[in-house]
């Protein structure tokens, strides 16, 4: 599975169509950040917890976590202390790591991961890197705009970009006649075809049902995509 930004207008399902239906049919260790509302099959832990985390028995087991960070000073300075050091530990440790994890941040531009870490480089440019070094460990990240995140991430902008696929989702214009329109199709495949997105949706770590609807979504936006893939 490979790095996702997933951006556009808010209502228009970047969260409920493509954000929470990744991180509950990943198969692997997830981890979503800043979640102040419950989904099932998550356990809630601190964001500070990760720091209880780094052992490679617990990494390389199952689980979907969900950590939650309060936003008050010394709160949030334990708390990226504590993904500073997981982010070391994973890169330190990164050929031992067999299980596939999944790190998720909706609404990447509420969280500050713009600080420095022993590179020189921000925590989120670490973080998507890990991507570079094992395939099996990848984030997926929403937020309304990407020039958010040009300003807030600047110099690291262009490799943040780089490590990612950007996907644009646009608002369906209103005169569209969407509403006589279930959301519900059945096509016929043929055998060879069904048999390879099937093999291609387990190794994005994802549903076959999912994995069809990205492919979908990507071909209809593909003018609006900044980058395709890596």
């Amino acid at each position: 599975m490979i790095n996702k930004i997933i951006y556009g207008e808010n209502d228009i399902g970047k969260t409920s169509c493509f954000f929470e239906p990744t991180i509950e049919s990943f198969q692997g260790r997830t981890y979503i950040f800043n979640n102040l509302y419950k989904i099932e099959g998550f356990t809630s832990r601190a964001f500070s917890s990760l720091a209880d985390e780094l052992n490679l028995d617990i990494l390389n087991t199952s689980e979907k976590i969900a950590l939650v960070q309060y936003h008050c000073g010394e709160s949030q300075i334990k708390s990226l202390k504590a993904l500073k050091k997981f982010i070391e530990f994973i890169d330190n440790n990164i050929k031992e790591i067999k299980t596939p994890i999944l790190f998720g941040f909706d609404n990447i531009h509420k969280q500050d991961l713009t600080g420095k870490m022993l590179n020189g480089k921000t925590i989120l440019y670490n973080l998507l890197h890990l991507n570079s070094l094992n395939e099996n460990i990848s984030t997926i990240l929403t937020t309304p705009d990407i020039i958010s995140l040009e300003h807030q991430y600047q110099n690291d902008f262009r490799e943040i970009v780089d490590l990612c696929k950007i996907i644009k989702l646009e608002r369906f214009n209103p005169n569209n006649k969407v509403m006589n329109y279930s959301g519900e199709l059945r096509v016929r495949f043929p055998k060879t075809l069904h048999y390879q997105l099937a093999e291609n949706a387990e190794a994005e770590g994802t549903s076959l049902n999912q994995y069809i609807l990205y492919l979908l979504t990507k071909g209809v936006s593909q003018s609006h995509t900044i980058k395709g893939g890596k």
